[in-house]
């Protein structure tokens, strides 16, 4: 017998007008387990911390992904986040060393001379384009730190294409609708010409790197390169693992910061506070120290913490039973779907006070050790948490403290509305206006 749960033959329209409002209202309403129909098929949505470290950790074996991150094999092929196992850990094994934490840290320092040429391009106008200006930052940080690449110029191509690609994998159309794409109808041409355009940058940048005659190889390169020739991956692989660090890093990355710069937008206060711890940590530049200042840095740390809480990148998960399981005491069967959600869970009063108000100061006292486990997971958990995790939120940590010491960024008008696709992004490109500091 499913749980209790909204049922109704318009739901489908409630669903897509806002996914994550749809079930947040919901599990208030039902409580931490309910069930609806999609499609006249059953998902089982589960929010409590308990089912989700179930589900994603200690009885993950019995699930396999489905809904959009599989569309995307389309794309990324069987990169890291749409692999199954065995793939999905094979392929982890080449790429992990390459974001270990000795890696991270020697990151830092280019992370942020890349950085500063975009705060100074911006002390040079009164207005920016805040998600244009750092996804462009970010798309730099990724292809030229792990992969030893400029791609400026490539930047507006691969986010039109990505825009492009998010649409036609998320786009929740009927079943019946999708059986369409055999034919020759625009839409879906586009999304398989911006596809195979993606897919091409993901060839041409590995090859170009591979082919370097000063054999100046990143470790991710260099580890991607010597799996090849030891035949432990097709060269295809390599292919799908770079476009899916280009796409993944930087995607989730831009989302974080922008999100942290709309909220700090109303802290005066917290601006205050990261310029002073931005100063002390930059006494630190170029030295060996450098990048485990930033990562223990306390108020650009509460401020990623609590921003990645209320927008987390990975907002939801869906998942199919191989076999029949038990979750958090409810029975599955085999061939059921499940939703996770961490913008649902993120949420939890009994957790987190005063859940939708932005209070990076209740993160100041070690709050993240003690949660209970699956109560915080904006870059997923268990064997599918998101690897380049420490990366990005390095990345991120980065930019707010250079730009804190440089300016403040101020919303030029409301708070921007969210849109729930592959990742949180926002409705529309937001202006920010700039504040010199003195």
């Amino acid at each position: 017998m499913l749980p209790n749960g909204p049922r109704s033959k318009f739901l489908f329209l409630s669903f897509k007008k806002n996914p994550p409002l749809f079930l947040l209202n919901n599990k208030n309403k039902y409580g931490d387990v309910f069930s609806f129909l999609y499609n006249k098929k059953p998902i089982v949505c589960f929010f409590s911390p308990k089912a989700v470290n179930e589900i994603t950790v200690t009885k993950h074996e019995n699930f396999i992904k489905v809904g959009p991150t599989v569309k995307l094999r389309e794309l990324l092929g069987d990169g890291l986040i749409t692999s199954e196992e065995p793939t999905h850990m094979e392929h982890k094994r080449i790429v992990s060393p390459s974001f270990h934490s000795r890696n991270i840290l020697s990151y830092s320092q280019e992370m942020l001379d890349i950085t500063r040429t975009y705060t100074e391009k911006w002390l040079n106008n009164d207005k920016v384009n805040i998600n244009l200006e750092v996804m462009s930052l970010t798309f730099d940080i990724t292809t030229k730190v792990l992969f030893n690449s400029d791609l400026s110029k490539d930047t507006e191509k691969v986010k039109k294409n990505m825009d492009m690609v998010t649409l036609g994998t998320t786009q929740l159309l009927p079943f019946k609708l999708n059986k369409l794409r055999k034919y020759n109808i625009p839409y879906f041409n586009k999304y398989t010409k911006s596809t195979k355009i993606l897919r091409a940058i993901g060839k041409e940048i590995f090859e170009n790197k591979i082919k370097d005659k000063k054999h100046n190889l990143t470790k991710l390169v260099e580890a991607l390169n010597l799996a090849v020739k030891n035949k432990k991956i097709k060269k295809q692989d390599a292919y799908d693992e770079t476009l899916t660090m280009i796409t993944a890093g930087h995607e989730t990355t831009s989302n974080s910061v922008m999100w942290a710069f709309s909220y700090l937008s109303n802290r005066p206060d917290l601006w205050s506070l990261l310029k002073e711890e931005s100063k002390e940590i930059f006494k630190y530049e170029n030295t060996p120290d450098f990048g485990q200042k930033v990562l223990n840095s306390k108020i650009a740390t509460s401020i990623i913490n609590e921003s990645l809480r209320l927008c987390p990148p990975v907002w939801s998960n869906t998942r199919r039973t191989i076999k029949d399981v038990e979750i958090d005491g409810i029975f599955l069967k085999k061939g059921t779907t499940v939703l996770i959600s961490s913008y649902v869970t993120h949420r939890d009063l009994n957790y987190f006070y005063k859940p939708e108000e932005f209070i990076p100061e209740r993160w100041y006292d070690g709050l993240e050790k003690q949660l209970p486990n699956g109560s915080y997971f904006p870059f997923s958990l268990g064997s599918r948490r998101c690897m380049g995790d420490q990366f990005a939120i390095m990345e991120a940590k980065i930019i707010l403290l250079e730009t804190a010491n440089k300016m403040k960024l101020l919303l030029d008008s409301g708070f921007p509305k969210a849109s729930a696709e592959l990742t949180l992004r926002t409705k529309k490109n937001v202006l920010m206006s700039v504040v010199k500091e003195k």
